[in-house]
C-alpha cells in the first residue's frame, strides 16, 4: 500500500513538471516568440530561417489567451547570434518601446541587415547589436 501511494505521488510530481514545461513555452504573436511571467512577456525572438519580418516593430503590449502583457525585456540572441552566419538577414529595421526595460546580449548581433534602429529601452547588453555592419541610424531617446 506504501509503494503504491509513493508511486502515485511521483506520477503526479512528473505530471505537474510536464505541465511547467509545456506551460512556459514561448508563444508566436505576430511573427515573435514570446515568453510570459506575471504580468509582463519577453521577446524571445523568431524562427531565424523562415522569418520574413524586415521590420521589427516590438509592442509596448501583446495579449495571450485574453491577458495583456507589457513586454519589458528583449531576450539575449532574440533575433541575432554571435556567429557570424547566425543573425537574421531579413530585419532591416528595430523599433524598441520605452516598456522594453532591456536588449540582451547579442540580440540582434550578426544581423547584417539592420540600417536603422529606433530604442527607448534603458538598458542595452553587450554587443546587442555586434557586427550589424549596415547600421547607419541608431536613435537611442532615454539615458542607456
Amino acid at each position: 500500500m506504501r509503494k503504491k501511494i509513493l508511486l502515485m505521488l511521483l506520477m503526479m510530481a512528473m505530471l505537474s513538471c510536464v505541465f511547467v514545461i509545456f506551460a512556459s513555452a514561448a508563444q508566436l504573436i505576430d511573427g515573435i516568440y514570446y515568453n510570459f511571467s506575471g504580468t509582463e512577456a519577453s521577446v524571445a525572438g523568431t524562427n531565424q530561417k523562415s522569418c520574413q519580418l524586415a521590420e521589427v516593430v516590438i509592442p509596448e503590449r501583446v495579449t495571450f489567451e485574453g491577458t495583456e502583457y507589457t513586454v519589458t525585456k528583449i531576450e539575449s540572441k532574440a533575433f541575432g547570434s554571435q556567429n557570424a552566419k547566425g543573425g537574421n538577414a531579413n530585419v532591416k529595421s528595430v523599433v524598441i518601446p520605452s516598456t522594453v526595460t532591456s536588449v540582451g546580449t547579442y540580440a540582434f548581433g550578426n544581423c547584417p541587415n539592420i540600417t536603422t534602429v529606433h530604442c527607448k529601452a534603458t538598458a542595452i547588453g553587450e554587443r546587442a547589436f555586434f557586427d550589424c555592419n549596415k547600421l547607419a541610424t541608431l536613435t537611442l531617446e532615454n539615458t542607456v
